[in-house]
């Protein structure tokens, strides 16, 4: 995950990167996992870095693997944003 105003030297280890603020990312991002046959993905989460309020945008990630998902919070919100349901 790139930080919309930075940017890193992630080396030969990382294989995809994407902008914390770019929907279209988090879509492009799962599908490259889904592609990759991985037996379980791993979310390290903290609020802040990735996109949408109180970093929402990974849900859409999330939402669209194949595979299940091993998340450690690191934040937890006292009072997180309320959200209209749908």
């Amino acid at each position: 995950m790139t930080d919309h105003v930075k940017t890193y030297d992630y080396r030969l280890r990382s294989r995809y990167k994407s902008t914390d603020g770019n929907i279209e990312d988090y879509v492009r991002a799962a599908d490259f996992l889904n592609a990759g046959r991985f037996d379980t993905v791993c979310l390290q989460h903290e609020s802040e870095f990735f996109g949408g309020e109180a970093g929402a945008h990974i849900l859409v990630l999330l939402s669209r693997l194949t595979m299940p998902a091993v998340t450690t919070l690191h934040t937890v919100l006292a009072e997180p944003p309320r959200r209209n349901a749908r």
